[in-house]
């Protein structure tokens, strides 16, 4: 296939890694066929490029090669992990399988669904010179100039995006969830993982410049006749880079930089309840919950120590109404209940405790799980009052 089929093939994938970031406004069944094509369209990929699995064992391996192949043997397990771990909760596509999964598989795909897309990111912006049209253009200093300042913007924008989704969670696998908000619309948030795609990608094609800025200064400081050999050399061995240490340095200080800008957005956006633990003390005993983080936990976190008045609905769940709504925006606005589930219902604005699975509900937050305990909030008659408190 040409460099033009080729690009427009790698456009087609991240068009789709990006629709299936959004799989609660395109529907569950339409985020598992989206998911089914990317699979067929990946595979495609691979096969176009297996002469990469033939150069595995020849030549060296400077930085700019062994940042290439790290980067492709993690995305390659975390792309495999994903396709996989939708297999037992797939509602679907394989739900002839008869599989069913709990809270770990959402976890492990949401987990492994978002390291692929970052990875698939850092991929794209190290082989993104291999697919370009060959031949150069032109740009005047403004143009160049002006460019440069809309890739750092988008970029920046990324870093923003970052902490707003929750990304430190679910790339931690704390969260089986996407952060989400009543009022988050699919634009705002194709925008939010499209900047982190771009961030990642512009960040890896950055890093990569080094080795190739290293081989073209290398030549140049050459005499005429070796300097021609060199630059015939490095044209030749695809897998090869002519890196100078300094050079080498560069890019490892711009992949550090990027490492330390994440880090420090995701733990300012920890919240300081992360996994906090609740007592809760009944008559007969007491359990333990744990909660997820995000606002909606927070903000329940705040509310305790509190008493509340359970009661039964439906011969599935205890629910109990708190004082005051929580704040659900930036939270997940659905969950698939299983038992042990300490959820919020933000509808009616109570607690739900979950002692018998249910189906996948939308407007039900999930809080949390019981730990140890769940045999007194089965065992709970309606009117019994409880106390929720922090545990230290």
């Amino acid at each position: 296939m040409k460099k033009a089929g080729r690009l427009r093939l790698d456009g087609v994938m991240a068009a789709l890694f990006l629709l299936l970031m959004a799989g609660r406004h395109t529907g569950n069944a339409a985020h598992e066929w989206l998911g089914v094509g990317l699979a067929c369209l990946v595979a495609w990929h691979v096969w176009l490029n297996r002469h990469w699995f033939s150069t595995l064992f020849r030549g060296g391996y400077p930085a700019s090669r062994m940042l290439r192949l790290v980067v492709n043997g993690l995305l390659f397990p975390a792309f495999l992990c994903a396709l996989f771990s939708v297999l037992p909760i797939s509602r679907t596509v394989f739900s002839f399988l008869g599989l069913e999964g709990g809270m770990f598989s959402r976890t492990l795909h949401v987990f492994s669904a978002h390291w692929a897309f970052l990875l698939a990111a850092l991929h794209a912006g190290l082989y993104v010179r291999r697919v370009m049209p060959s031949g150069k253009v032109s740009f005047s200093p403004f143009a160049r100039r002006g460019s440069g300042f809309v890739c750092a913007a988008f970029a920046l924008y990324g870093v923003h995006a970052f902490p707003e989704r929750d990304m430190e969670y679910v790339l931690t696998m704390r969260s089986a969830f996407m952060a989400w908000g009543g009022e988050d619309g699919a634009c705002l948030l194709l925008m939010d993982y499209g900047a982190m795609f771009f961030l990642f990608a512009w960040a890896a094609w950055m890093c990569s410049r080094p080795g190739r800025e290293g081989a073209r200064h290398a030549a140049a400081a050459l005499p005429a006749a070796n300097g021609e050999a060199l630059r015939e050399t490095y044209g030749k061995r695809h897998g090869r880079t002519f890196v100078n240490k300094e050079c080498a340095m560069k890019g490892m200080m711009r992949m550090l930089a990027l490492a330390a800008v994440m880090g420090l957005c995701g733990h300012a956006s920890a919240a300081e309840d992360a996994g906090q633990k609740v007592r809760v003390l009944f008559a007969d005993g007491e359990a333990v919950v744990r909660l997820e983080d995000h606002p909606a936990c927070r903000d329940f976190a705040a509310m305790l120590p509190l008493t509340v008045t359970f009661e039964d609905f439906n011969g599935t769940e205890k629910i109990a109404y708190l004082p005051e709504k929580l704040d659900t925006e930036k939270s997940p606005a659905g969950c698939d209940p299983s038992e042990g589930s300490f959820t919020y219902y933000a509808p009616w604005g109570n607690l739900a405790v979950f002692y018998r699975d249910f189906r996948p509900s939308s407007g039900l937050v999930p809080l949390g799980r019981v730990e140890s305990g769940m045999e007194h909030f089965a065992g709970l008659e309606d009117g019994a009052s409880v106390r929720m408190e922090r545990m230290d």
